[in-house]
């Protein structure tokens, strides 16, 4: 059977966002919009004079991306960023400059995830809530705003208010899976997990081009899928990371924010980053008592670098109340070392510079703080929450491909002078997402550094326009071998 011409790894934003490029969804500019970006601005204007259509390809991208700067190290997610939230970054929103419309044939590929589309947002913690506004969680060509109309959430005036705040994750999971159905992209996705990738090197005797041919196994029992490129698109939650100390396997102690237990009464969480802080407002709203751990100085995480400002207050009011209380310390009138304070509706403990020793049988944990002075604390607890951040998971590629990504070293964090928000765990081709390492395989998103939905939805565009062209290098290298073939044949007939 013919090998597609991809398999995406990963139904979240930004895999489903490369099944629309696949499928033959191609970005426009719009005629006669205006973007904040001056020097932009006038390479748009000699764009639509020469391309009328607006249609923006690969030469495009590269050209109009020159010089941009801002919260992606990916010069084209910065393009297409400052097209769709023209405004953003000042806080004045204008009309968006990017429309998406089907302009090229779709190139045959399946969408694997075991989740529904939307990945990784129907498997989070019901806490959680987008840490941007809701319009920059959106696929272009497909408002969240009249996502939430068409869903019965509100009506077209409220809609247009509520999807510039934060959102709910079951809201954004919904809207991804009807984004899916909008675009007709739910076609190419199975409900599965990939179980192993193979790699093949014979891809075609005799051809002048030729790539080698993934694959793709699945647990769905059915035949193993063969494909030309492999595209990486499962995000960094794949592995929690663990403290390796004792009793972290214990039934009670979680890697995510959980309520299995039903008589939680007081909740121990590790980490001071965004689900750790989701995790620790969870469990104070219901009423409960936390005892909140963490390295370093309060002001020195994620959550009181970011959030401790007064200026938080307005969009984070919940981060920025712990933000404040963690810094806090807290010793209650008989000089008892573990006081609680009121918070949010529940009871909580900072354990600044602390350090979860041991997780013992009885719910008892012991906490090491190192701070002016060494001291041990002992906290009888229901559960424990060990949040302390994830790495994507890489045990279905083949061993091979493992060793070439070793050998090639570890990835630089820095494109062009900008480093990237968050860590590299590919060296990709910025104007393709190919890894340098591996051809064929392709990175998307956190992967490469950028874990901004707002930014990573883009990288499938770049994907497309890359195999749209290996494509056509195959079917050329076909047609001469069968050229080649023909004049052979032709020559040995007898006259």
């Amino acid at each position: 059977m013919k090998p597609l011409d991809a398999v995406v790894v990963g139904a979240g934003p930004s895999g489903l966002a490369a099944s629309l490029a696949l499928s033959g969804w191609r970005p426009h500019a719009k005629p006669g919009c205006r973007v904040d970006d001056p020097d932009l601005m006038r390479r748009l204007q000699r764009h639509l004079a020469s391309q009328p259509s607006g249609l923006i390809d690969a030469a495009a991208m590269v050209s109009l991306s020159v010089g941009l700067r801002g919260r992606s190290n990916n010069p084209a997610a910065l393009l297409f960023d400052a097209l769709y939230h023209v405004g953003a970054e000042h806080g004045h929103p204008q009309p968006s400059c990017l429309d998406v419309r089907v302009a090229s044939a779709p190139l045959s590929h399946l969408i694997v995830d075991p989740a529904p589309p939307g990945g990784s947002w129907h498997r989070m913690h019901e806490a959680t809530r987008t840490l941007s506004p809701g319009q920059w969680m959106e696929l272009p060509g497909f408002r969240l705003e009249d996502y939430m109309v068409s869903a019965g959430y509100a009506t077209r005036a409220a809609a247009r208010t509520a999807a510039a705040a934060r959102q709910p994750r079951s809201l954004v999971a919904g809207y991804y899976e009807a984004a899916a159905t909008h675009f007709n992209i739910s076609k190419a996705y199975r409900k599965a997990r990939v179980i192993k990738v193979e790699r093949s090197t014979d891809a075609g005797e005799g051809l002048s081009f030729s790539d080698p041919v993934w694959t793709v196994t699945l647990d769905d029992g059915g035949p193993p899928h063969r494909t030309h490129a492999l595209i990486l698109a499962i995000g960094t939650q794949g592995s929690p990371r663990q403290l390796k100390i004792e009793g972290e396997l214990r039934d009670f102690v979680f890697h995510r924010c959980d309520d299995g237990l039903v008589q939680m009464r007081t909740v121990l969480v590790v980490g001071a980053g965004l689900a750790a802080a989701d995790c620790v407002v969870h469990h104070l709203s219901r009423g409960r008592s936390v005892v909140h751990v963490f390295r370093g100085d309060a002001l020195a995480t994620k959550i009181g670098s970011k959030f401790s400002e007064a200026t938080a207050m307005r969009m984070y009011p919940e981060y920025h109340l712990l933000a404040r209380a963690m810094t806090t310390e807290l010793v209650s009138e008989d000089g008892d070392p573990r006081a609680y304070a009121p918070l949010l509706g529940g009871r909580y403990r900072p354990e600044a510079n602390g350090h979860l020793r041991a997780i013992h049988s009885n719910g008892t944990c012991t906490v090491e703080v190192m701070h002016s002075a060494r001291r041990l604390a002992a906290y009888s607890v229901s559960a424990v929450s060990i949040l302390i951040g994830s790495k994507p998971k890489f045990d279905f590629l083949p061993r091979d491909v493992l060793l070439e990504l070793e050998a090639a070293g570890p990835p630089a964090d820095t494109l062009h002078g900008v480093k990237a928000t968050h860590p590299v765990f590919f060296n990709v081709n910025p104007n393709t997402a190919e890894v340098h390492a591996v051809p064929t395989m392709y990175a998307l998103g956190p992967l490469r550094g950028d874990n901004f939905v707002r930014f990573a939805i883009y990288d499938g565009y770049s994907v497309a326009n890359a195999l749209v062209t290996r494509a056509s290098q195959r079917i050329r290298a076909a047609r001469q071998v069968i050229e080649r073939g023909s004049c052979s044949t032709a020559s040995d007939t007898p006259i």
